[in-house]
């Protein structure tokens, strides 16, 4: 309705995203047929310096609203999910944090419900494949308390970034 460049202005930037998918077994497995998986994904990200003058301090939140079935789960019966969207249908916060950068952004701490798949062990060209072969790691996900703090589920938690230069960067 026009006012989103007026919200962005102030420092507040909404986003929104629906995938949808149909998955199909036609051999093998647990039974033959289809399923349709459903990702609604939405949430803000605060710029405080613009909102109330805070210098380096920012605010972001993600939402999940997951629908459908899984094909693993009802129709081939494997370990590692074929969907990267799947899970159960809920309504869930994936991600409440607030941030601060110190010296021109070379420095920043993330504090709140994180998820370390947003920045951690993140493949440049997996989003290119329509499986979750690519996404957060068999090797974490099966050696980690619940999978690890990665999608749908966020965890509690810091994130620490060093940038020196533009080319390198030490995360933690």
């Amino acid at each position: 309705f026009g006012n989103r460049p007026l919200i962005e202005e102030r420092g507040v930037s909404l986003f929104a995203g629906y995938t949808a998918e149909v998955w199909g077994n036609v051999a093998g497995g647990l039974k033959r047929g289809s399923v349709y998986t459903g990702l609604l994904d939405f949430g803000a990200e605060v710029d405080l310096e613009k909102l109330a003058g805070w210098k380096g301090g920012s605010l972001g939140t993600t939402w999940l609203w997951l629908s459908g079935r899984d094909a693993s789960e009802d129709l081939v019966g494997n370990l590692l999910t074929i969907s990267n969207i799947a899970g159960f249908n809920t309504l869930r916060m994936m991600e409440l944090w607030f941030q601060q950068t110190l010296l021109d952004d070379k420095i920043s701490l993330r504090l709140g419900n994180i998820t370390a798949d947003s920045e951690f062990l993140v493949s440049d060209y997996g989003g290119l494949f329509l499986n979750a072969n690519f996404g957060w790691p068999a090797l974490a996900s099966m050696n980690m308390p619940g999978g690890g703090a990665a999608y749908p589920v966020g965890g509690l938690g810091a994130r620490l970034l060093v940038q020196p230069t533009d080319s390198l960067a030490f995360r933690s």
